[in-house]
């Protein structure tokens, strides 16, 4: 199943504060749902996002809820 992501909180980075940008290189993600309830899109929370810190493939992972994983 293809879902989409939707950045959240990204006006609280310390990088955005700083007159940063940000520049998404995945916008969707091919997951396996094993529920007959899933979201319509995945929520990332950017407030602690940084150049040195950027939200990983594994991170995204863990934010997934119950019963959803990535597809491989």
């Amino acid at each position: 199943m293809k879902i989409p992501l939707f950045p959240e909180q990204e006006d609280k980075s310390m990088h955005f504060l700083a007159a940063g940008q940000f520049e998404y290189m995945i916008t969707h993600l091919w997951v396996w749902c094993f529920t007959d309830k899933y979201p319509g899109r995945i929520d990332i929370d950017c407030s602690l996002l940084s150049p040195n810190a950027p939200i990983k493939l594994g991170d995204v992972e863990r934010m997934l809820p119950h019963g959803m994983y990535l597809h491989k």
